[in-house]
């Protein structure tokens, strides 16, 4: 066998398993599609997440604590599924341009707010009993009772 021929046997199993790599990658890729999982508010100064279940279902309900929070602060950012944050303006500005929101969701969180700053964020925990927001503890980890017995 010449040097071409063993040089082609060679190359060709690299390049077919560099075709399939892309085509696994791009799969990957389009099977994650972006969703928001919290919204952050700017109360005095500090800067408070809501799940965005919870939010869902104030704006659904239209009355109560949380409602009255949620529409009387301004968004300073969005939490993805992916664990990034977004800032809402930039996504605001995207959605009012007329692109679709997951090529937005997408690119924004190419480029997300730093981590040090998402440091900052506090999760919106209740209401006292008079309405007041207690804010505190990190975002995106939900409180889970720990079972100690069942009887």
């Amino acid at each position: 066998m010449n040097k071409r021929a063993a040089l082609a046997l060679t190359l060709a199993p690299m390049a077919a398993l560099a075709s399939v790599g892309s085509v696994a990658v791009t799969q990957v890729d389009a099977a994650e599609t972006l969703t928001f999982t919290e919204v952050v508010y700017d109360y005095d100064g500090t800067q408070a997440a809501v799940g965005f279940s919870d939010l869902s279902s104030a704006m659904l309900d239209g009355d109560g604590d949380m409602y009255d929070f949620v529409t009387s602060n301004q968004i300073s950012a969005l939490g993805l599924s992916n664990g990034e944050y977004i800032t809402y303006m930039d996504y605001a500005s995207a959605v009012l341009d007329g692109d679709e929101v997951t090529e937005i969701l997408a690119d924004l969180s190419e480029d997300p707010i730093d981590d040090s700053t998402v440091e900052d964020y506090q999760a919106l925990e209740g209401f006292t009993g008079g309405g007041e927001p207690i804010i505190g503890g990190e975002t995106g980890n939900e409180i889970v009772p720990e079972v100690i017995s069942i009887k």
